[in-house]
């Protein structure tokens, strides 16, 4: 129902385009079907057949000479057609308007709602493969409403013109007519019946073999080191087959679903032609009459004859509809609540418990964190160590009391709480720009010497000048240019651009060498400046350089500066010391 509202609106806000498609359908349909009654009235004129057209008659009342006669008809005719060609050109050029209006709408809309989407809802795997298929779905949605508009509004129209006229000439020619149309459409609702189960298997299948040649394509250097050709190829051949089953079984009922309407269709002229000779016969229509009934016969028919593809089209239509609607029924992050400003960026979980589905990830957590002071927090990993730090940021739910400023996050808007607060990630996206572009996405007005500076300052700029074109270097996608130790510096070069109140690095270190990350972390830590520093890390090295150290380990928090925890906690001791004598770099 709310993705209909949505629609509806986009519709609502384009409706002078539905109304002028709808005037220009209207007059255009009219004439068509309007031109073999003009036919009919001239033949019934020629063989001396009574027949009245209002504007005909009054056009047509002096005129003896039957050659004139004839080529005022033509000219008449000629109009008509050409009245019907720029009505249907119209037609077209409104119709294509409002589907690239409605479709800009729809996808703006659409868009905008998955931006506004929880953190919790794109942590769902099916979520996920909803978003995914978004663009896809509502081009399906649209394409379905471009090629169906006209054909709905032409076949209504049809019925409309073709059922008065044919009522008015002789009931039983529209009995006849409304049978055979009976009859294709009973069978086309039997073709989807039994074609739409297996449809959407068959597009599936199809989606898997892309999927499949596309790993291969990407691939193919693992697949050669490893010998693993032969078992390619197996699986592949099991995608094919499987999608060759379905294809036949689209063959056989195509075959006697076409056959089935050919037969209708070639009965159709032979059934009017005995009517008409009936009625003929008894005197009861004239012969340029019949002309007209064969004429509107034919249109009906070829019309209805298309509906199978409709209903195919409409499968397909239903399949993304409810994709989409499951899409705009997910839960938005509230922006309902107004913007707090912050005195302090003090941060204090009271009895704060975490829970992700029926699991608890941590409970019963007790700690401050004062503003600007340095906080290592570690754990080993699956500790709940990012989801601790992404529930402050408002990714996930707790019970308790979470707070800044003194402020309980729950009254804060979600990107209230994002202004002060900046988390980087290990994973963080990397554009496939340029590297100045992804410096400067948070703020792309910062001089380049700024730019420069902060690349030292993460031992990135001299990777970028060993580069051909330098900081104008298109990264490709997920950063493919560089290495992910360099992804990491850019990263962190980036969310420096506009530093916030508290920074936190979620294992943003992670794959940086250990001599770069040495002088990178000497100087985010020695360096005197006016904001909270949270490392988040499984390294517990680097521990006697913090302020203060948050241990996680069973879902509990150990809170406490590095000497602390080394005299009260066993735990936290051995895991310090069998860190101590690993073989490698010093990290102190």
């Amino acid at each position: 129902m709310k993705l209909l509202k949505i629609m509806l609106g986009c519709i609502k806000k384009k409706i002078i385009y539905v109304i002028l498609f709808i005037i220009f359908s209207i007059f255009s349909m009219y004439l068509l079907t309007y031109i073999p009654i003009v036919i009919s009235y001239g033949i019934n004129h020629i063989m001396g057949n009574n027949d009245s057209i209002y504007f005909l008659d009054e056009v047509l009342k002096n005129i003896n000479d039957i050659k004139i006669y004839l080529v005022i008809i033509c000219l008449i005719l000629l109009l008509m057609q050409g009245v019907i060609c720029l009505l249907n050109y119209l037609k077209s050029r409104v119709k294509d308007k409002f589907i690239q209006k409605f479709q800009y709408e729809l996808k703006h809309n659409i868009f905008y709602h998955i931006q506004e989407l929880t953190y919790t809802s794109f942590y769902n795997n099916s979520v996920a493969d909803l978003v995914q298929k978004a663009s896809s779905d509502i081009n399906k949605l649209v394409s379905f409403i471009d090629k169906q508009l006209i054909f709905f509004v032409d076949l209504f129209l049809l019925v409309i013109f073709i059922g008065l006229r044919l009522f008015k000439i002789h009931y039983l020619f529209l009995i006849l007519i409304f049978f055979i149309s009976l009859l294709i459409i009973v069978r086309s609702v039997w073709y989807f019946k039994k074609c739409s189960p297996f449809l959407n298997k068959l597009i599936d299948v199809s989606n898997k073999a892309y999927e499949k040649l596309e790993d291969n394509y990407r691939n193919v250097k693992f697949i050669k080191l490893n010998n693993l050709e032969e078992k390619t190829v197996k699986d592949f051949d099991e995608i094919a087959d499987e999608n060759k089953k379905y294809m036949d079984l689209k063959y056989y009922y195509d075959d006697k679903y076409y056959s089935f309407v050919m037969f209708v269709s070639m009965i159709n002229s032979p059934l009017n032609f005995i009517l008409g000779a009936v009625l003929l016969a008894a005197g009861e229509i004239t012969l340029p009459i019949m002309l007209v009934v064969f004429d509107y016969s034919a249109k009906i028919i070829n019309q209805f004859s298309e509906f199978h593809h409709v209903l195919e089209e409409f499968n397909d239509f239903i399949i993304s509809y409810k994709r989409i609607s499951n899409l705009v029924n997910l839960t938005i992050e509230d922006n309902k609540i107004k913007r707090i400003t912050l005195n302090n960026y003090d941060i204090e979980f009271t009895n704060v418990t975490i829970t992700l589905g029926d699991k608890v990830i941590l409970k019963d957590l007790n700690f401050k964190i004062n503003e600007n002071e340095k906080v290592l927090i570690v754990g080993k990993t699956g500790s709940g160590k990012t989801i601790l730090f992404k529930t402050l940021i408002g990714f996930y739910d707790y019970s308790g009391s979470i707070t800044i400023g003194g402020v309980e996050i729950k009254e804060m808007n979600r990107k209230n709480i994002r202004e002060y607060v900046c988390m980087i990630l290990q994973d963080s996206y990397i554009y496939s720009k340029t590297i100045r572009d992804n410096i400067k996405v948070l703020d792309q007005y910062i001089p380049d010497n700024f730019m420069i500076n902060l690349s030292k300052e993460f031992m990135l700029h001299d990777d970028i000048i060993n580069l051909k074109e330098g900081y104008n270097t298109m990264l490709g996608s997920h950063g493919i240019k560089l290495s992910k130790g360099q992804n990491q510096r850019l990263i962190l070069t980036r969310s420096f651009v506009k530093p916030k109140k508290i920074m936190i690095f979620d294992d943003s270190f992670s794959a940086i060498d250990n001599k770069n990350k040495k002088v990178i972390l000497k100087d985010l830590l020695t360096k005197k400046d006016n904001f909270t520093k949270i490392i988040v890390t499984y390294d517990i090295l680097n521990a006697p350089l913090f302020d203060k150290v948050l241990y996680i380990n069973n879902g509990k928090v150990k809170v406490g500066t590095h000497n602390t925890l080394i005299n009260s906690d066993k735990t936290y001791k051995k895991i310090y010391d069998i860190a101590s004598d690993k073989v490698g770099d010093s990290y102190e």
